[in-house]
Formats: C-alpha cells, structure tokens, sequence
C-alpha cells in the first residue's frame, strides 16, 4: 500500500505493518521480479528492490543495498502514473512516456532499457491510467482520451481511439483542472469521472461500451479513487469516511431510475441549405413491458423542436411474444440500451416489438433523433429510425432520409 507519506504498508494474512527503510511511495508496481515506486522527494526517479528469487522472495521488500537502485526519467519533471503489462512497466509524465523493456542483472553493473513511447504527450494523473483488454488507455492533458498502442511513436503522439469526440462536445462544461480524474474498466464497459466546472467533485461520469461503441453517462457519487479486482469495480468518494462502494450493483443509479438514451447524427440528405418541413418519424424496435420511450425530434445544434412518446407495450404486442432472436433485425449501426438485446436469455426481462409511425411537424435544414427513457432492470433496443419529410413546403413530394 502506498499514500505519498507513510512507508509503504502491507497486509500479510491479517496482519498489518510497514515496510522499514521504504521510500514514501505515491506510485507502486511489480516488474522484472521487482518492486518499483515514486515518492514525493524525487518525483521524476523510479526506484527499484532487490531482485526477488525463490530462495529470497522478500528481497521485494529491500529498497537499500546490492541489487536494489533508482532511474531518474528524463531530465526532471514528475512522474505521474507506472503500469506494468506484458511484462513491460510504462512511465507516464504529463508530456511524455516511455517504456521498461528489460532489465539485465546478471553482470556487475545491471543495464536497464529503456524506449521511449511518446514526447509529446502523457498522463493527467495515475488514476486517470487504466488497463483496457490488452492495452493502456489515459487522460491526456488536453481532455483526450487516448489508447497506447503498444507500438513506438518517437515523433508523434500515440494513437488517438476514435473515443474524444465526446468529451470534446462537453469540454466547455469541464472544468479546465482536471487533475483528479479518475478511469476504470470492468467487462468491457469503461468509465472516466471528470469534474463540471466550477466544481470540487468528479460529478460527471462518462461511459463507454466497447462492444457497441455507444456513449453515456453514470451517476455515481463522485468517484475519488477506483479500482477492478475479479471482474467486480469499487470506487470511493470525495470526503467519505473510509466506506467504499461497488459499482454495477443494484437496481438504481446511486437511488436514481436507471436511464437510458440514444442519439442520431444530423441529416441533411445532401442538401444542407434547403429548409425542409418534417412530417413523419418511424421508429421501429423492441422494449420492456414497463418502458417508455421518449423520442425527440432535433434540428440545428441538436436543439429540441418536438417531444413523443412510445407507450409501454400493447396487449397485442405482448401477446406477439418476446419473438426477437439474434440477428433478427441486423444489428449495424443499432442505438442499443440495458446491454444490448439479441434474444431470450434464462432471467432476462423479454422485450416486445413495436412500429410507431409518429406525426410530426418542423422545418428546419437538418433533422436528428434523440432516445431517452427510464429502465430499471428492463430493456431496449431501436432498430430503425425514418424521418419523412418535404422538401420545400409548396412541393409536397415526400422523401425518406
């Protein structure tokens, strides 16, 4: 255990103590059969024990004398985050990262390697580091979420996933500090807590599904520190006393109704300057017996211009089945919401088809749709989305977009 002041701590069965002649580490983890920390008093130097063996496994803990040792990084500056994966241990600065390799000790003086990853760009912070699959994904300090690689990039930034669109929308609602974020991933849904501006709290949450690429955000208290451990997520809160939460457990949002929400592009079919007069909006998919869906007409800067609603199921519809199997409807391209929905599943609440053919009456140059709904242990899925429209309104000649 390692807090920036104290000797580094552990628990060794059920018993407490602390490490004697330990830096005050703010930064800890294992590789090439040593332990590895940063303290406060050298920021910008990486220690290193002893090398553990099977004869001598708790030379982990000897931070002084042969074997044991320190490599300053760059030419000063701080140390921000050290992840070990693939057996490799990276080092993120706010500008820069580089990459542990090897660690050759067998001759009398030992030879680190070391290659650089990238000059140009790091880590907000440790928290903000986190292992995705078989990758590193961080922070960086221009509010962009970025993805390692793996590979060597001397001269450029490292690989940007197609991910910081989103944030980039809300950065003006961001505060510009955002040294205390924090990230966390668990069954391929990862999560950043950043804070709104003007606030002291990591209050907004965003969510990301790598299975289908979708966007949202969580409405967890105020994540301070997270972390995984066997497939379940913990995180605590600003200013609690001690008391650690699990995340992904229950039936609300932290005693909110779980919400749901989908958003299309705008379409202008190719004619973006030609005012256009909306008239029908299909919307064709599957939902839970106690759902309902608001759609949203949207025009220009995703403004708002009209409200409908999609009731809960019909006695019809319900009487129909839960028919949907995987595959049924093609799936490209899906606003997808409660995981997802490709057939029964043992446990899982069925879901019923509907097709709305919603009336609708707006001008403007470009249309959009916008989902949301309430689905506390329920479903949804939107397979089709259609807006009828005029062209010119002295021309009525409808046009599907």
């Amino acid at each position: 255990f390692a807090n920036g002041v104290d000797d580094i701590g552990k628990i060794d069965n059920t018993a407490w103590s602390t490490i004697v002649d330990s830096p005050n580490a703010r930064l800890l983890a294992p590789w090439a059969e040593k332990m590895w920390a940063v303290d406060n008093v050298a920021p910008a130097t990486v220690q290193y024990t002893r090398t553990s063996t099977s004869l001598l496994p708790l030379n982990v803990e000897l931070w002084t004398g042969a074997g044991s040792g320190a490599q300053l990084i760059g030419k000063g500056g701080r140390v921000e985050s050290l992840q070990n994966l693939n057996e490799k241990l990276y080092t993120f600065k706010r500008d820069q990262i580089d990459v542990f390799t090897t660690f050759y000790t067998d001759a009398a003086l030992p030879v680190l390697n070391i290659e650089p990853i990238s000059k140009n760009t790091g880590a907000v912070n440790h928290r903000a580091v986190t292992i995705v699959e078989n990758d590193i994904w961080f922070l960086a300090p221009n509010l962009e979420i970025r993805s390692l690689g793996k590979e060597a990039n001397y001269f450029q930034d490292t690989r940007t996933e197609d991910m910081s669109y989103v944030i980039q929308r809300h950065k003006r609602d961001l505060d510009p500090d955002q040294s205390g974020a924090v990230a966390w991933y668990n069954d391929g849904i990862y999560k950043l807590a950043l804070q709104e501006r003007g606030s002291s709290q990591n209050n907004l949450i965003f969510t990301y599904d790598r299975d289908t690429g979708g966007w949202g955000f969580d409405q967890a208290t105020s994540p301070q520190v997270a972390c995984t451990v066997d497939g379940r997520s913990f995180f605590a809160v600003s200013g609690n006393s001690g008391q650690i939460y699990e995340d992904e457990n229950g039936y609300t949002d932290n005693g909110f109704a779980m919400s749901w929400g989908g958003q299309t592009g705008l379409h202008d079919n190719g004619e973006p300057d030609m005012y256009k007069y909306a008239r029908y909006l299909f919307v064709r998919g599957a939902r839970s017996e106690n759902v309902v869906i608001t759609a949203y007409l949207l025009g220009e800067d995703f403004t708002r211009l009209e409200t409908h609603t999609v009731p809960i199921p019909t006695a019809a519809e319900i009487a129909a089945g839960d028919t949907v199997v995987a595959g049924d409807w093609g799936m490209v391209g899906d606003i997808v919401g409660g995981g997802g929905y490709t057939g029964p599943e043992a446990g899982a609440p069925p879901v019923y088809r509907f097709d709305r053919m919603l009336s609708v009456s707006s001008t403007a140059r470009m249309f959009g749709v916008e989902f949301e709904s309430s689905i506390n242990a329920q479903r949804i899925f939107i397979d089709q989305v259609k807006l009828k429209y005029i062209p010119r309104p002295e021309r009525y000649t409808p046009v599907d977009a």
